[in-house]
């Protein structure tokens, strides 16, 4: 069998814009919003080739933990879903900056079902499926929070997820001020050659706490290439 990239009906990669660069106190608080535009493409032969994905992301924070953690009302709207779909379910958002939805993988359609609960349904689908989807900034996001003070030309090993866990190495290649905030631009590639590979690079926002800017294109054996671009607007 050929080896295929994650379709993109799937989610398996996203581009993440948000619309403020708020502080870390700022953007723990509670009621702080974040507003993101998602886009993902893919190449070749597989099923989404030629096809770009543009949808909403939303989150609103409802609770700060003493870890920094925070939890938050998370929702997805836009091009790939049903007409007039708005699914939102809760997610959490780490210390590091990753954002992970809350899913019940033992949720399942049957027949005979309200609406309510086909919509929560299908709330849930979206947010297992949209889990998968933000593994890749996840795993950048973790990787750049192990390093709190980087110089440029710092390098370390730390998990890629693409969509698979592999061991990646991390390079520090610059640093900025911007807006107050300490910014790092971080590239990634995988650790050893696989059958699939993955390379890119990104900036984290070590004041913020989150990516500011990831890009990583993987690609299979057979050529089929799937590409992100995450970027928080300023």
């Amino acid at each position: 069998m050929r080896d295929r990239l994650p379709m993109i009906t799937t989610l398996s990669a996203i581009v993440l814009a948000a619309t403020t660069v708020p502080s870390l106190a700022q953007e723990r608080a509670v009621g702080a919003r974040l507003l993101y535009d998602v886009t993902v493409s893919g190449q070749g032969g597989g099923m989404g080739a030629g096809r770009t994905m543009n949808m909403g992301f939303a989150l609103t924070l409802d609770r700060v933990d003493a870890d920094g953690s925070a939890h938050a009302k998370a929702s997805i709207s836009g091009a790939g879903l049903p007409a007039s779909s708005n699914f939102a379910f809760d997610a959490t958002v780490s210390p590091a900056g990753a954002i992970i939805p809350k899913y019940d993988p033992n949720i399942k359609m049957h027949a005979g079902m309200s609406e309510a609960e086909s919509l929560a349904f299908a709330e849930n689908q979206a947010a297992m499926v949209f889990s998968t989807t933000l593994r890749p900034i996840n795993a950048f996001a973790s990787a750049c929070a192990q390093r709190a003070n980087p110089r440029v030309g710092d390098t370390w090993h730390a998990e890629m997820d693409v969509p698979f866990a592999t061991d990646a190495i991390y390079t520090v290649t610059g640093q900025r001020d911007l807006l107050g905030h300490r910014v790092y631009a971080v590239s990634v590639q995988a650790a050893a050659t696989t059958a699939n590979t993955v390379a890119g690079q990104g900036s984290y926002d070590s004041t913020a706490h989150l990516v500011s800017v990831f890009h990583y294109t993987l690609t299979n054996t057979n050529g089929e290439t799937e590409t992100a671009d995450f970027t928080l607007h300023q």
